[in-house]
């Protein structure tokens, strides 16, 4: 009987931790104030469910290189770069070992009719930016972000003025949302080079395959990898 209490006693106090982490952490679970609205009402199981990558391996950091750049090579590792980046630590870079996967075949998932939705998980953008992201010729597919309330929204939510994101492929993701969606950032004021998307994506108004809007700096998109790419892209705004 008293291990029965000791073991109800610690399942308590575990459900009662990972509320009062979710609640704090606004760099994972609360996206600032764009962060979906119908998320805050949920249970210590749907929680745990839905972010089961980001809370299982949330310490499990990447390797930082000699060049200054955390090496993400699963979707781990981003999950932990979301994370950090998130809660202020803007200015860290990092670079793509390898294709990433959030969510697998995501858009046959949602093409197929009364298919449940609830297991995916959902994207939580990557805001105020300022580092390097190097996508290394690598591709990140499988983000899920659907809300028609919020603005800014793709990989990343915003980039600074001396952010860079580069050498990038966004494929087989689905963002829609209210204005500034784009598949790899939704407002940008830094540089975003020799990028491409081959998503779907939607908006009211300022969207853009590969960047929202952009109020300052370039978006240089068209070079030897780009183009080798354009006959397999499929981007998709509505």
């Amino acid at each position: 009987m008293r291990s029965l209490k000791v073991k109800k006693a610690i399942t308590i106090l575990c459900a009662f931790l990972l509320i009062a982490f979710v609640i704090k952490s606004d760099n994972l679970c609360l996206y600032s104030e764009n962060y979906p609205k119908n998320e805050l009402n949920f249970n210590c199981v749907e929680v745990a469910k839905r972010y089961e990558i980001a809370f299982d391996y949330l310490d499990e950091a990447p390797l930082w290189n000699a060049n200054g750049y955390y090496e993400i090579s699963n979707a781990n590792h981003l999950f932990w770069f979301v994370s950090e980046v998130n809660s202020g630590n803007s200015h860290i870079s990092a670079k793509l070992i390898s294709d990433i996967v959030v969510n697998e075949n995501l858009l046959e998932v949602i093409s197929v009719s009364g298919q449940s939705l609830d297991d995916l998980l959902i994207w939580t953008p990557i805001v105020n930016y300022y580092g390097t992201f190097d996508g290394n010729y690598k591709k990140i597919s499988g983000l899920y972000f659907n809300d028609t309330t919020l603005n800014s929204v793709g990989l990343f939510g915003f980039v600074g003025g001396s952010g860079i994101v580069k050498n990038l492929g966004i494929v087989n993701s689905y963002f829609i949302a209210n204005q500034k969606v784009g598949g790899v950032v939704g407002s940008n004021e830094g540089l975003v080079e020799n990028c491409f998307n081959s998503s779907f994506i939607s908006g009211s108004k300022i969207v853009g395959g590969i960047v929202g809007e952009i109020t300052a700096v370039e978006l240089k998109t068209v070079t030897a990898w780009e183009r080798l790419l354009a006959r397999k892209r499929l981007v998709l705004v509505v």
